[in-house]
C-alpha cells in the first residue's frame, strides 16, 4: 500500500480541514506535484463547502471519499461518492468542485483516482477526530506508538501518567 498525500489546507475558518489523495500508482506518477498542486488550489473551494455545512450544523464533522475518473485530457469525467459520513449537500458540494478541476493529461485515460477527505473543527471530539486521521493515514499510528514507548520509559512523563499508568482519552 502506498502512503496518502496531505494536501495543506490553511487554517482559515475551522480547524482540521484534511485533503487527503491516495491512487494505487500514485506516487509513481510524473505529474503528481502537479496534480496536488491543482487539489491544493481547490482547498478553498472544498472548505467553503465545509463552512457552509457548519452554518446548518455547527457540530459537523466527517469523512467523504470521491473518486474521480480523468479523461485524457485531464479533465474530471466523471465523480462518484464512495463513502460519506457527511450530508448530500456537503458530498454535492464537493463534487461540484472536482468535477471542474483540470489536471494535468495522464499517463492513460480513464485514470480513476480516489480522494479521502477528513472534515474537523475544534467541536469535533479528538478522538473523533483522531480515529478519522488514522483512518485516512493523517496521523502515523507506528511514529505514534514508538513516542508513547519512548514516553513511558522517560522518568518525568511517568510521573504526569499517575498511579495506575497511562491516561488517554481515546
Amino acid at each position: 500500500m502506498f502512503p496518502l498525500f496531505l494536501i495543506a489546507c490553511p487554517p482559515k475558518g475551522p480547524q482540521g480541514v484534511h485533503i487527503t489523495v491516495t491512487e494505487d500508482q500514485f506516487d509513481l506518477r510524473p505529474e503528481r506535484d502537479e496534480m496536488l498542486a491543482v487539489l491544493d488550489a481547490a482547498a478553498p473551494e472544498v472548505e467553503s463547502c465545509y463552512l457552509t455545512e457548519l452554518r446548518v450544523d455547527a457540530r459537523s464533522y466527517g469523512d467523504l471519499v470521491f473518486v474521480a475518473t480523468l479523461a485524457a485530457d485531464g479533465s474530471v469525467q466523471d465523480v462518484e461518492v464512495s463513502l460519506s459520513t457527511m450530508s448530500r449537500r456537503m458530498d454535492r458540494c464537493v463534487a461540484a468542485v472536482f468535477i471542474q478541476l483540470e489536471f494535468p493529461a495522464p499517463v492513460e485515460a480513464g485514470t480513476t483516482m480516489r480522494y479521502p477527505l477528513v472534515f474537523t473543527t475544534e467541536l469535533t471530539p479528538p478522538e473523533v477526530a483522531r480515529a478519522l486521521k488514522l483512518k485516512h493515514g493523517l496521523i502515523d499510528a507506528e511514529q505514534e506508538a514508538l513516542e508513547a514507548e519512548e514516553a513511558a520509559l522517560d522518568p518525568k512523563k511517568r510521573e504526569e501518567q499517575g498511579e495506575r499508568g497511562w491516561t488517554d482519552s481515546w
